[in-house]
């Protein structure tokens, strides 16, 4: 399906260069089937090849209706609606990344919910931030200042619930391991110290 769009595209609008063919598809991979058919009517009415150049990848996100400034403001709807009592595991890594510009959940709530200009400050961040390399625990005011490790079992998922839960568990067992060979290398200086 996706091949046969790039064909018709290039049937009208000229051809693409092979690399950057390569990541229009992996775009229009991620998008739903049924926004071809917006592209192609948006394209039709909005998009003029003055010099026989096929429509570029951010062009092809907005014909469909998926510009950056639209998924920045459901992610903002999204987390103007979690606690800042909670920790939270962010799906989005550039919405991870996001609010870890703000110095963390706790601190990007205070600045949510005090400040009216967060809310576009939020957007332009979310368009120009690197994405978080690897996801991980935001804490919440509770973990923040009345616990020294992370409650897992209250942590927020924001976002893909299924994959929230697997990347929740993986990070939960890194840090018991972590912590296990943090309480043998005790022992072990311990039993040195002694002997």
């Amino acid at each position: 399906m996706v091949d046969e769009f790039i064909k018709k595209i290039e049937s009208m609008y000229g051809q693409y260069r092979p690399a950057y063919k390569v990541a229009v598809k992996n775009v229009l991979n991620k998008m739903p089937q049924d926004a071809f058919d917006t592209i192609m009517q948006n394209l039709l009415i909005k998009y003029k090849s003055e010099y026989n150049q096929p429509p570029s990848i951010p062009t092809l996100m907005e014909m469909a209706g998926m510009t950056l400034d639209n998924e920045a403001e459901k992610e903002w709807i999204t987390l103007r609606n979690v606690s800042a009592m909670v920790s939270v595991l962010i799906i989005n890594p550039r919405t991870q990344a996001v609010v870890e510009s703000y110095g963390g959940w706790y601190n990007f709530c205070q600045q949510r919910d005090e400040n009216e200009y967060t809310h576009k400050d939020f957007i332009e961040r979310y368009k120009t931030v690197t994405p978080a390399e690897k996801p991980k625990v935001l804490r919440g005011y509770a973990d923040y200042f009345w616990n020294r490790d992370i409650d897992y079992s209250r942590v927020k998922i924001i976002g893909d619930y299924q994959k929230g839960t697997i990347l929740l568990a993986q990070i939960e067992k890194k840090e018991i391991d972590k912590m296990q060979n943090e309480i043998e290398n005790l022992i072990n200086k311990t039993i040195k110290y002694i002997e």
